[in-house]
């Protein structure tokens, strides 16, 4: 009954108040007379090929709220100036932009006059860590997704998922147009999205406002392309099967993508957006053939010639919108994902049908309406629903055709029949609705306020064990439905020495469970969850101090709820099993309090560095207990808590410059990320096995890489340029764009000996690694179309950077003396990178 009433009221709310959700930006200015430095009040001011503008108050001043991210050219007019036009101006998400007029007096109609606008180095309106990314800079990156294109950023280190600035993964916010698009049981984002459909990308690793929540550690904001001005479009494909290698010696991959945009027909109102991106492709591994002698099947020893392992995908992402009434627009987006891949399993090299297949698919329906009620006020309504199924088996069985047995190995190292024993089946679904409302105040306050609602179905069933005693089998089997939200408000103070960015959140869910709180007392610990619900206070402080220098400060609480799948495990406390995990319905938000110093410097022309300090003291995180047998207390198991604990340090230093042709960013991070447990479940065997010993202390996390060095260089060639003179026309219309990633090396459990108990977690480091990639292209037109043939090439070095090692030696190849396997069964080729992969591809736009 509370939930009904809660939706009623969402959706009256949806009705009647005003949102806004961090998908577009803001443009201020002030306009004065060029003759006597006057303002101009009253000066028309609009964003050409817009219908948004503004008129300038008593101090000449104006500000245009709303402006979907890209860049502009805005014009400026009033009887009895001459009408100035400044091109080239950068609008970012969640960001003002300043400019400046200063108009001629004429008295007759004459030309008007247009100026370029320079893009300013230093944003003084930064009060965290933000790095905006445009359409143009991801078409030059020889990246294939999102999550390549985000490790390329300070803070951020890819170890078995993305951690930012030292927190475990999954703490990230992934938003498309608004649209949080998440997996609510495991965490992380579940969908993908076609590069060639983004606008404009941003992420947030420091403080965020209050206008996000459910997350830790950061913000991925993506905004898609709208265009009515004309039909634009591109496709690109490409392949790694060149003819020059055997298909399984290289990623055997077939990669095409492309988008259209453009008005539903010439001079229509209304817009649309089609994208997608088909991936069919092998791994580098290989299997192992089978051989028969004396009636005994045994390993070869050979390679079979077929690839282990594959990945195929298909993403499509459509959008329309259009203007249904004037200084309203409403839009209307669909977000399709299917894959299926076979991850390489070394132990099952020589039969690999019986290896697992993981199966996905996903969809998103959007709705976003926005409302201009007059250039101080605006409001926007989303609503959303979205569905993610996840299938993994193993020969594509269902588990009651599973195989008995627990699987026949060679000399104890490669499997000769299957012994798979889990089976997961997800399907989940999220029905959301946000109201955001956005306000300025008067010319130093714009005001945010919104709230959010989800509706969760959530349908899980795993076992581990099909074929065991009933008894025996691990069960996780759920079908709940929680319900979650947050309310928000915050305020943007922009004086001419100091901006301020204070804001407060409120969240809450629930998991509406009945569960049953203590297996040893079953009857009586019967518990229904309760309402959870955190407040969260952020501040951010950007002060100027020059037109060339900006400090900032930034202070935070942030929180997340732990996801579903460990609220809801085992809800049936089956405990004949051993080592049986329970779940906690009534578990508390993890949190985060996070601090930030930073100084954004501009050292010459076209070149600025960002400094930046931070903290993240990391409390309340989801850890494992123990239960042991004591006198009184007959069944021991293991429970989620809210245990664990981190502390995370840091500096930042990002540098970035253009000269000419040439673009250049640098970014270092040198940070320590120090807890107790890397991930939920560390300590559900190691506590076990320490027998009772439950300590809680300070460790290298998995994920704690000491410094990191990224460097993007891009070379870019228009119409009627080249570096020499006599040459112009070979580098007319290309690109050359290289990448460089160092990580030191991340920790593991050094222990020679192989004594238990004794060596301490995390203690020794990997070797470093190091990749060099590298995208040139070569563009031409032929009428109105422009074509392209492209080289991508993925470790160019050919590196064989080390993924993981074994902790009796600290090296990818051995066991050890304690371990009597052949070499071939220690030579895991996943305990390495990728080698090198070399892509050629066309490309035809419009």
């Amino acid at each position: 009954m509370r939930l009904k009433v809660l939706i009623l009221l969402t959706a009256l709310l949806a009705l009647f108040t005003s949102v806004f959700a961090g998908t577009t930006g803001k443009l201020i200015g002030k306009i004065v007379a060029k003759n006597t430095g006057d303002p101009v009040v009253g000066a028309n001011v609009i964003i050409d090929g817009t219908q948004m503008g503004a008129l300038t108050d008593i101090d000449g001043y104006f500000f245009i709220l709303n402006i979907p991210p890209g860049t502009y050219s805005v014009t400026a007019r009033h009887i009895g100036y001459r009408a100035t036009t400044i091109t080239n101006v950068y609008i970012r998400v969640d960001h003002t932009t300043e400019i400046s007029y200063a108009l001629e007096e004429q008295v007759l109609e004459g030309e008007s006059i247009v100026v370029r606008a320079e893009r300013p180095e230093v944003q003084r309106d930064v009060t965290s860590t933000v790095v905006n990314v445009s359409s143009e800079e991801i078409d030059t990156l020889p990246i294939n997704t999102i999550g390549e294109l985000l490790q390329l950023q300070a803070g951020v280190v890819s170890s078995g998922g993305l951690h930012i600035r030292g927190g475990r993964s999954g703490e990230l916010a992934y938003l498309i147009d608004g649209h949080r698009i998440e997996d609510p049981l495991f965490g992380g984002n579940a969908t993908d999205i076609n590069n060639e459909a983004i606008q404009q990308m941003e992420l947030i690793t420091g403080t965020f406002n209050a206008e996000y929540g459910n997350a830790m550690s950061g913000v991925v904001n993506i905004v898609t392309k709208e265009n009515t001005a004309r039909v634009r479009g591109r496709i690109r494909a490409k392949t790694t099967h060149l003819g020059i290698d055997e298909a399984n010696d290289n990623l055997n991959e077939k990669y095409l993508e492309g988008n259209i945009s453009g008005p539903l027909w010439p001079g229509s109102p209304i817009g649309f957006l089609l994208s997608g991106k088909m991936v069919d492709g092998d791994n580098y591994y290989q299997s192992g053939t089978l051989i028969e002698e004396n009636g005994i099947i045994r390993p070869s020893g050979q390679y079979s010639g077929n690839a282990f392992g594959y990945d195929k995908m298909g993403s499509f992402f459509g959008k329309v919108f259009f203007n249904p009434f004037a200084k309203a627009k409403l839009s209307l987006s669909f977000n399709f994902n299917d894959r299926e891949w076979q991850n390489y399993s070394h132990s099952y090299k020589y039969i690999p049908d019986s290896s697992y297949i993981r199966k996905s698919n996903s969809n998103l329906l959007a709705l976003n309406f926005t409302h201009t009620l007059s250039n101080r006020f605006f409001y926007e309504i989303r609503l959303s629903q979205y569905h993610y199924e996840y299938l993994r088996n193993y020969g594509g069985h269902h588990y009651t055709g599973y195989s008995s047995g627990s699987g026949k190995r060679w000399d104890g190292e490669f499997y000769l029949t299957a012994s798979n024993e889990e089976y997961i089946d997800e399907k989940v679904g999220t029905l959301s609705g946000k109201i955001d409302a956005t306000y300025q105040y008067n010319r130093y306050n714009l005001f945010k306020a919104g709230m959010e609602i989800k509706y969760q179905d959530l349908d899980y069933f795993w076992i581990y064990g099909p074929k065991r005693l009933p008894d025996n089998q691990y069960i996780n089997d759920f079908h709940k439905f929680p319900y979650e939200g947050a309310i928000y408000l915050q305020d943007k103070i922009e004086f001419e020495s100091i901006v301020l960015n204070a804001g407060l959140r409120f969240d809450f869910y629930h998991p509406r469970v009945t569960y049953i709180a203590d297996p040893n007392n079953r009857e009586e610990s019967v518990t229904e969850a309760n309402l959870k619900k955190q407040l969260s206070p952020r501040l951010g402080v950007a002060y100027p101090v020059t037109d060339n220098t900006v400090f900032h400060f930034a202070y935070g609480q942030f929180f997340q709820r732990p996801t579903f799948e460990v609220l809801y495990e085992d809800l049936s406390r089956n405990m004949d099993v051993n080592k049986p995990l329970i779940g906690n319905p009534d578990l508390a938000p993890q949190s985060t309090s996070s601090y930030e110093l930073g100084l954004n410097t501009t050292l010459s022309t076209n070149a600025t560095m960002q400094t930046t300090v931070f903290s993240k003291k990391i409390r309340d995180l989801i850890g494992v207990a123990w239960q042991f047998k004591v006198p009184g207390v007959p069944l021991q198991y293991a429970y989620y808590v809210n245990e664990d604990f981190a502390y995370v340090k840091g500096l930042e230093l990002n540098l970035k410059w253009r000269l000419l042709n040439v673009s250049t960013r640098l970014n270092y991070t040198y940070s320590i990320a120090e807890g107790s447990s890397s991930s939920q479940q560390e300590r559900f065997s190691g506590a076990y096995d320490v027998k009772g010993r439950q300590s809680l202390q300070f460790y290298p996390l998995s994920f704690d890489r000491r410094h990191m060095f990224n460097a993007n260089v891009t070379v870019n060639f228009r119409a009627s340029q080249g570096p020499f003179g006599w040459l112009p026309k070979v580098f007319q219309r290309s690109y050359y764009s290289f990448i460089v990633q160092y990580g030191s090396g991340l920790p593991y459990t050094y222990n020679p000996t192989r004594k238990r108990y004794e060596t301490d977690q995390n203690n020794a480091r990997m070797p470093y690694t190091l990749f060099v990639d590298m995208e040139v292209e070569k563009r031409f037109m032929v009428g109105k179309f422009e074509f392209g043939l492209f080289c991508q090439v993925y470790n160019l070095l050919d590196r064989k950077n080390v993924r993981s090692v074994y902790s009796a030696t600290g090296t990818p190849d051995d066991f050890g003396p304690f371990e009597q396997y052949s070499k071939e069964y220690m030579a895991d080729p996943t305990n390495y990178f990728a080698p090198r992969t070399v892509y050629l591809g066309v490309s035809v736009g419009i």
